[in-house]
C-alpha cells in the first residue's frame, strides 16, 4: 500500500480513491475540522483532491464561495480548496493565503492537477515519463514505483558543493 510510506504524515485517517486513470492516496493528521467528512482523498462529483497544508485565509475564501451558492459539508480548509478549484479552477490558487501541496483530478475530464504554494513550503515530488505521472509528498514515496531510479550527476555535484540540491531539481533523474 503506498500510502503507508507517508504514514508518519498523518495518523488519523487514511484514504484511497481509485479511478482508471489515476489512484489517489492521503494520510490525515486533523487540525481544523477534524469529522470523518473532512478525511480525504475528499469528492465531490467528479472531482477528488488530496491535500496536505493549511489555509490561512479560508475561512474568508468559504464566505466568498457561500456567496456564489457554494454548498459545504465540512468547516476545513480542504473543501474550500476543492470548492474553490472546481469553481475558478487555477486561478483560485492566487487567493489562497497558506502552505499547502495538493493532487486534484477529474475524472470525467481525466485531468490531473498537481500544486503547491508559491514558496514550496509542502514538498511535492513527480516523475512523468510516457506512460504515467508519480507523484508524492516525499522520494521515498515516489521512489517505489519509478521504473528506474538514476542519480542525477548534475545535482550531486550541487549537493557536493551547497550541501543541498536546489529546486527544481532532485538527486535522482526524471524527478
Amino acid at each position: 500500500e503506498a500510502s503507508n510510506s507517508i504514514a508518519q504524515r498523518g495518523p488519523d485517517a487514511k484514504g484511497t480513491k481509485i479511478y482508471t486513470n489515476c489512484w489517489l492516496e492521503h494520510r490525515r493528521l486533523s487540525i481544523i475540522d477534524t469529522s470523518s467528512d473532512s478525511n480525504q482523498p475528499m469528492v465531490n462529483g467528479s472531482y477528488s483532491l488530496s491535500f496536505n497544508g493549511e489555509i490561512y485565509n479560508y475561512h474568508d475564501l468559504r464566505e466568498e464561495l457561500i456567496g456564489k451558492g457554494k454548498i459545504f459539508k465540512t468547516q476545513g480548509d480542504t473543501e474550500v480548496l476543492l470548492l474553490g478549484l472546481i469553481d475558478q479552477g487555477i486561478d483560485f490558487l492566487k487567493k489562497i493565503n497558506g502552505f499547502f501541496a495538493f493532487a486534484f483530478y477529474n475524472s470525467v475530464s481525466n485531468e490531473l492537477m498537481l500544486g503547491r504554494d508559491r514558496y514550496g513550503i509542502k514538498p511535492l515530488y513527480y516523475s512523468v515519463n510516457a506512460d504515467e505521472v508519480i507523484f508524492g509528498s516525499g522520494l521515498g514515496t515516489i521512489t517505489p514505483f519509478l521504473s528506474e531510479k538514476k542519480i542525477d550527476h548534475d545535482s550531486l555535484s550541487l549537493y557536493l558543493s551547497l550541501s543541498y540540491v536546489p529546486f527544481p531539481r532532485t538527486i535522482l533523474e526524471g524527478v
